[in-house]
């Protein structure tokens, strides 16, 4: 098993000069870290992944960092979990029944193996679903995982659904895959594996 090193959230940002001391210190562990920003986020990737194989921004999730653990854990590959918009970004994807979420190019492949184009907010709401597969998600915490602005009212996320739904969906009337949960929000019906 891989040591683990924990970056404080209330550090100032990573730039690509502060983290090539702590590679050496980190190499062949999992770096956890807080909140990134857009200079922890370039370092990061800057980093040679053949010493640190994963690098974790720690999500609101903690199935997402057990996920991206054992992930990173099992096959070596180069694995950034961001809180922002609850996104694992790296060489990883959600599959569920014969779809496949790719979290490094943020498309998704249909049954048929073709892309299907999701907008950012399309995306976010998709990886809040697959990552929480089968429990209920209120429309709040949805809200929340695709960054809305706060003056957005709940019910633009119903809109957000039914534009997911109409790419997933063979018949968006009668969904399958996102379940309405009466007064609870929405449950995406699916078992998730993530790869």
């Amino acid at each position: 098993m891989h040591a683990m090193t924990y970056r404080d959230s209330s550090l100032p940002p990573l730039s690509t000069e502060d983290v090539a001391p702590l590679v050496a210190t980190v190499a062949g562990s999992v770096l956890l870290a807080g909140e990134a920003g857009y200079d922890d986020e370039r370092a990061v990737w800057n980093l040679n992944h053949e010493l640190v194989p994963a690098v974790i921004v720690v999500p609101e999730s903690a199935a997402d960092v057990r996920a991206a653990v054992a992930f990173a854990a099992g096959q070596y590959r180069p694995v950034l979990v961001k809180t922002t918009g609850h996104q694992i970004v790296g060489q990883a994807q959600y599959r569920f029944g014969e779809w496949r979420l790719h979290t490094q190019t943020r498309q998704i492949t249909n049954p048929d193996g073709n892309a299907v184009v999701l907008t950012k907010g399309e995306y976010a709401l998709l990886l809040a679903f697959v990552s929480a597969p089968q429990r209920p998600l209120t429309r709040e915490h949805l809200l929340q995982a695709t960054r809305v602005h706060e003056d957005v009212f709940d019910r633009s996320i119903d809109v957000q659904i039914l534009r997911l739904r109409r790419k997933l969906e063979p018949n968006p009337g009668l969904p399958r895959i996102i379940l309405t949960e009466r007064g609870g929000g929405y449950v995406f019906a699916l078992p998730v594996k993530f790869a």
